[in-house]
């Protein structure tokens, strides 16, 4: 069995959605610290979550001295690791259980988005691009002047306006048998693919349709086909574009290895190896490091979607304290009436 660190897109979404679909159920979220706006579907079970909060703790925790590199500022916006922990918070807002099953949701006409694969352990996914293509194209086809596809969040339906809804999907191998390092830059990485430069045409979503990802492969980052002699020849596992989300974790790992005074040796030595694996993945990995291709773009269209989830959140919060209240309250009546 080959160990897939993650597996972005598995299936493409060639559909024609029937009326408007809500993924999640009611069963209320839960915030994952008080430092940041990600949230806990209630489909993860208390190991899970209680794995998410250890491993964004310690990237909370990571303190990085000397020298900065050339890169990471670019990428994270800073040289520090609360600059990699606002990286991560503005891509992903919410964070499901591999027992979400996107399938029994949404109404698929075909599938295979990269052909057969091998058999794999995933890390994470990031779903959130899916979500927003099956938006769109649902959009499109139905001469729609807007989304009519939501995302459900306690009980607010959020509407999908690009892949900055930030929904990542926990896999198998995210468990305490992986190290922190790896755990973390598993999330880095599926940050990067909420990114999305431009909206694709109409004419750019039909090519997806029709089979062809690399149309809109600019869109979420998506992963590309890794050439002959790579050890994933054939497969969609490397980043065959500029500043993919390989080309990010390993930015990140590198500087984790060098520059973590904070990281036990253990750790520092799991990060190079992870820096190693991602830029393994990189296609034209010299003229990337060495600025050839360019500066990273970190921006994405639905930039505003991030402070649309914060206001979201802020509301479930004074939810969850008058639910509190309320709950007093009935407690204090039912002693006075003892």
């Amino acid at each position: 069995m080959t160990l897939n660190r993650r597996t972005t897109l598995q299936t493409l979404f060639a559909l024609t959605l029937a009326s408007s679909f809500l993924l999640g159920g009611c069963r209320k979220v839960e915030e994952l610290n008080e430092a940041v706006t990600m949230k806990l579907d209630p489909s993860l079970n208390r190991a899970e979550k209680s794995l998410l909060r250890q491993d964004v703790l310690r990237l909370m925790r990571y303190e990085l001295g000397g020298t900065p590199g050339r890169w990471f500022a670019p990428v994270f916006g800073g040289n520090s690791g609360a600059h990699a922990l606002r990286f991560l918070d503005a891509r992903v807002n919410y964070l499901l259980s591999e027992r979400v099953k996107f399938d029994s949701r949404l109404k698929l006409l075909s599938s295979g988005f990269f052909g057969e694969e091998r058999e794999v352990v995933t890390m994470a996914q990031n779903v959130g691009t899916v979500v927003y293509f099956v938006a769109a194209i649902d959009q499109i086809q139905n001469n729609l002047p807007r989304p009519r596809v939501g995302f459900q969040i306690g009980n607010s339906k959020i509407p999908v306006q690009g892949p900055r809804i930030g929904i990542i999907q926990l896999g198998a191998g995210y468990s305490p048998d992986r190290d922190t390092p790896t755990r973390i830059g598993t999330l880095i990485h599926e940050a990067r693919h909420s990114d999305c430069s431009r909206r694709p045409s109409n004419a750019e979503f039909q090519q997806l349709i029709n089979g062809n990802t690399a149309a809109v492969g600019f869109c979420g980052n998506l992963h590309g086909i890794c050439p002959a002699g790579h050890a994933f020849a054939g497969y969609a596992a490397c980043d065959d574009h500029a500043w993919g989300s390989y080309a990010v974790e390993g930015v990140f790992q590198s500087e984790v290895a060098r520059r973590c005074i904070s990281c036990t040796e253990r750790e520092r030595q799991s990060a190079a190896m992870s820096a190693a694996d991602s830029f393994s993945r990189v296609r034209r990995l010299d003229a990337l490091l060495a600025g050839t291709l360019g500066a990273p773009v970190m921006t994405t269209f639905d930039q505003n979607l991030t402070a649309d989830m914060k206001k979201l959140l802020k509301r479930l919060r004074k939810e969850r304290m008058a639910e509190g209240k309320n709950a007093e309250a009935e407690v204090e009546a039912s002693a006075e009436e003892l």
